[in-house]
């Protein structure tokens, strides 16, 4: 048999225990969802603080890399093959053509030398565009070999006038928005030579740099702006390109292996700064710099 008297007891007491444990007001419910709502905006706030830092060190050192892998296949001779090019020297000029047959590298007149490097290309600071170069094998009718720039007239390895010619030009896109500002020599604190394009060649057996550099690096001159040019303005100072003294200053003019090297001032969206400095006197090393990057690129 059913107690209903006890049953009713028991709901009494509920009530009355309700009754005597009051709910929160509006005023602590507000002010409840406020102080939440700050903690979660804080931490939002240092977990993005810290992913931009993440990324900030991950692009720099990807283009670290990307610089030193470029260094690296000059020093040991590696260029991609690409059967649709035709090298030729023609009244000792290099002349770049579509391939009918003899492919670049296993020409007996032309021969790879190294790259140029062109940065902000068409004003985009987010991308390097990378210039395979050719040059003469020999310098002369007797099949004597180049050793020199001057005596080598490097070419870049393109062909503007035909569409169809599939070209080795790279565009390495720098990673999460981070950008090349400057490119500059930094002969004092407050003397400085800005560059465009960057020529990282080979040292044609040490005969013009110390037997134990491996490349010859150096700025190019040009003889206007040099940062944001187009394809045909970059390519048409690349293929003047000397390291003959009596063309010191002229555009083209290869400023390579001096003491101070070359700088790249990089910068993230969010104005975090870094620089990488290398080709000092001709080292193949680079040197990042993240926190103390070079006034410089101030």
């Amino acid at each position: 048999m059913t107690n209903h008297r006890g049953g009713k007891n028991i709901a009494y007491a509920i009530i009355r225990n309700m009754k005597a444990k009051p709910g929160y007001t509006i005023l602590e419910v507000l002010l409840f969802v406020a102080v939440s709502s700050m903690m979660f905006v804080a931490a939002l706030t240092a977990i993005g603080g810290r992913q931009q830092q993440v990324q900030f060190a991950q692009a720099t050192r990807e283009f670290d890399a990307k610089l030193r892998d470029i260094i690296n296949d000059i020093t040991t001779g590696y260029f991609p093959t690409n059967s649709t090019i035709n090298c030729s020297v023609v009244a000792g000029e290099v002349q770049i053509a579509i391939s009918t047959g003899k492919e670049l590298g296993t020409n007996d007149t032309c021969v790879y030398v190294g790259k140029a490097l062109q940065f902000q290309p068409e004003g985009n600071a987010s991308i390097m565009r990378i210039y395979p170069l050719a040059g003469r094998r020999y310098s002369d009718l007797k099949l004597t070999p180049s050793v020199s720039i001057a005596e080598s007239r490097p070419k870049a390895v393109v062909l503007l006038s035909n569409a169809t010619f599939k070209d080795q030009v790279e565009n390495y896109n720098l990673l999460y928005g981070l950008k090349v500002t400057r490119v500059i020599r930094q002969i004092t604190p407050t003397t400085l030579t800005d560059y465009g394009i960057v020529g990282i060649l080979s040292n044609f057996g040490g005969s013009s740099v110390s037997e134990s550099q491996s490349v010859q690096i150096g700025g190019v001159n040009a003889s206007f702006s040099p940062l944001g040019l187009d394809k045909p303005s970059a390519v048409a100072i690349i293929n003047t390109l000397t390291d003959d003294p009596s063309k010191s200053g002229s555009s083209g003019y290869f400023e390579k292996n001096t003491n101070e090297g070359v700088t790249i001032c990089l910068e993230s969206p969010e104005g975090k700064k870094a620089s990488v400095n290398f080709g000092i006197k001709g080292s193949s090393a680079t040197e990042l710099k993240l926190d103390n990057y070079e006034k410089g690129c101030d």
